[in-house]
């Protein structure tokens, strides 16, 4: 129902779920997605169809050849590459408690690997052993 009123060129809004985006999107923003009505761009953050009903809204990190690899940016891991074909639409807005929350895609970039890299440190940290 999504891909197809996106398709249409109608927006959609829906609340986001997860902490995959952390903290540009938190769970519980209203999200407002838009056609994709031109170009995708490095830092864009853009909404997969990976099979019907099943959507992810995450932040595309590389572009080549009709395919898009995509990360969320609280994951220390890529999500893999998808078909261009499987873009349905891109974030336009993002709603919290009643106001509209504006962020650059460079700023978001830059924060969400200094999260990544501080995530992948603290992992290393915890699990380090000491060895004799």
């Amino acid at each position: 129902m999504l891909a197809r009123l996106l398709k249409e060129g109608k927006p959609i809004r829906f609340f986001a779920q997860g902490r995959s985006m952390w903290p540009w999107i938190k769970a519980g923003d209203l999200v407002r997605i838009v056609p994709i009505d031109g170009p995708l761009r490095r830092g864009d953050v853009v909404l997969i169809e990976r099979s019907p009903g099943d959507v992810l809204l995450h932040r595309l990190m590389e572009h080549q050849e009709g395919q898009l690899r995509l990360q969320g940016d609280h994951r220390n891991q890529d999500d893999g590459w998808f078909d261009r074909s499987q873009a349905i639409g891109k974030l336009a807005a993002i709603e919290r408690k009643g106001r509209s929350i504006r962020i650059s895609r460079f700023r978001a970039l830059l924060l969400s690997r200094f999260l990544r890299r501080a995530d992948g440190l603290l992992y290393r940290l915890r699990h380090f052993k000491v060895r004799r």
